[in-house]
């Protein structure tokens, strides 16, 4: 280990030193031309007037390599880009967290360093995604909850909070799809079987859960809605009808909740490759198609100190341009 006072025209280089998140190369114009790696795991001072210290001497040479200091700022700028995510020890809730978007979520934000409590009606999907968690080192809870039920929803932030302490986190992804069917010959239990799931229970989850970002004065909540909802679509009505609804909601909860130091942002997915899409859609060719790992990348953003100055946005997320004419040479299944 060595501490070195570069001076303030002192480059970054970008490296590939162990990923994206890992360290990076500081060169300086000094006569000894000293390249350092960063050590991502130490509190660096980047101040113009200081020196650069915890640095380990990778390699030396004796070309100098002048450069202006906007070279300098603008690298450094980079380099704060490929910090961590910080969500070491962040209380999460994933609903609808059993298979596809949820998931990917979970698993993706226990990898981040969150404790992640799964959601959902399926008992034995979310136990595998917790148990999977827990067997990589994580922490994590299964809760089986209806989403659409106030004394469901209430009764698993409870658990949560008796098990972590707090909810920093919160990801609305439970929700259903409906059969093809006209507005005409929906009845009143099928439109609000979709209702309920897709726009009352985020409305009940973000209710419970703001109440307890309240108290923190912080919080990141993001509702993972569709492309579908800009459009309307024959027979799917009722589903249009929710994901539509959850933008309005997005920007209205954000409105309410930003001055206690809460996000709240919506994340818009086209066509992804989950079980809902396969099901609708069993003769689909996927590869044009977001993963679902795809969606839980945005999500990762948006629930990180890095989208602290997002709130209300609609975030779309597809893997190809115009997904409903590629939807529509595929026959849906009724």
């Amino acid at each position: 280990m060595v501490s070195s006072s570069l001076l303030p025209e002192s480059i970054i280089t970008a490296t590939d030193l162990g990923g994206a998140f890992g360290g990076a190369s500081y060169r300086g114009t000094s006569p000894s031309f000293v390249t350092y790696r960063i050590l991502p795991e130490l509190h660096l001072d980047f101040r113009e007037d200081g020196p650069i210290q915890c640095c380990e001497l990778v390699k030396t040479s004796t070309e100098p390599r002048p450069v202006s200091r906007r070279g300098y700022r603008r690298v450094q700028a980079a380099s704060w880009g490929a910090a961590q995510l910080d969500l070491d020890g962040k209380v999460a809730i994933v609903t609808g967290g059993g298979r596809g978007i949820g998931r990917a979520t979970a698993l993706a934000l226990a990898a981040e360093g969150a404790k992640v409590a799964v959601a959902a009606r399926s008992g034995h999907e979310i136990q595998n995604v917790s148990s999977e968690i827990r067997s990589k080192g994580g922490d994590s809870l299964a809760i089986e909850c209806d989403v659409a039920s106030e004394d469901d929803v209430d009764a698993m932030i409870q658990k949560i909070v008796d098990a972590f302490g707090r909810v920093d986190i919160l990801v609305c992804n439970a929700a259903i799809i409906h059969d093809v069917i006209d507005v005409v010959d929906m009845s009143l239990e099928q439109w609000r079987a979709v209702i309920d799931i897709n726009l009352t229970g985020v409305f009940l989850c973000c209710k419970a859960v703001i109440s307890e970002m309240m108290k923190q004065r912080s919080g990141k909540i993001v509702i993972v809605g569709a492309m579908g909802a800009k459009r309307g679509k024959k027979g799917r009505s009722a589903y249009r009808a929710s994901k539509a609804a959850l933008v309005n909601l997005t920007e209205t909860l954000d409105l309410e909740a930003s001055e206690h130091g809460i996000n709240v942002n919506c994340v818009s997915p086209g066509p992804v490759v989950t079980k809902m899409l396969l099901d609708t859609y069993p003769n689909i060719d996927v590869g044009p198609f977001a993963q679902p790992e795809d969606v839980a990348n945005v999500i990762l953003f948006l629930v990180s100190e890095k989208s602290r100055a997002m709130h209300g946005a609609v975030v779309d997320v597809a893997g190809v341009g115009d997904y409903e004419d590629r939807l529509k040479p595929m026959k849906q299944r009724n």
